[in-house]
């Protein structure tokens, strides 16, 4: 399968034209031809569309070969398990566990900060 460069360099499409076509910057028709960077789907089809017209042959992202297709949701709940985790590691090093209260379903932990709020 060609890449997007290839099909926009082989029909004499400048990256300038091809922006203009699909009403997005210059810069992300390199970040798009560049397989380190991530796009989105809707990106990715909005380019494809353009390119679709100009040429004259329908193209799909299927078509093409070294997109990296950003996954918002995948991405989204890693990005929540890094924070989650990043901040647990945080509280527990700034709060230092003085005591915990028991209730029958749930132990609570009780940090200096609570406590010197609560007195």
């Amino acid at each position: 399968m060609p890449t997007l460069r290839e099909i926009r360099e082989s029909n004499y499409i400048s990256r300038k034209e091809l922006s203009d076509l699909a009403n997005v910057s210059e810069s992300t028709i390199v970040r798009i031809e560049d397989p380190t960077h991530r796009t989105t789907q809707e990106v990715a089809a909005k380019v494809l569309e353009a390119l679709s017209k100009r040429v004259g042959k329908q193209f799909s992202i299927d078509d093409v070969d070294g997109l990296n297709i950003y996954n918002v949701m995948r991405d989204r709940k890693q990005r929540t398990k890094d924070y989650q985790r990043k901040y647990n590691e945080l509280d527990e090093a700034a709060y230092p566990l003085v005591w915990s209260v028991e209730t029958e379903h749930l132990t609570i932990p009780l940090h200096t900060t609570w406590l010197a709020a609560l007195l």
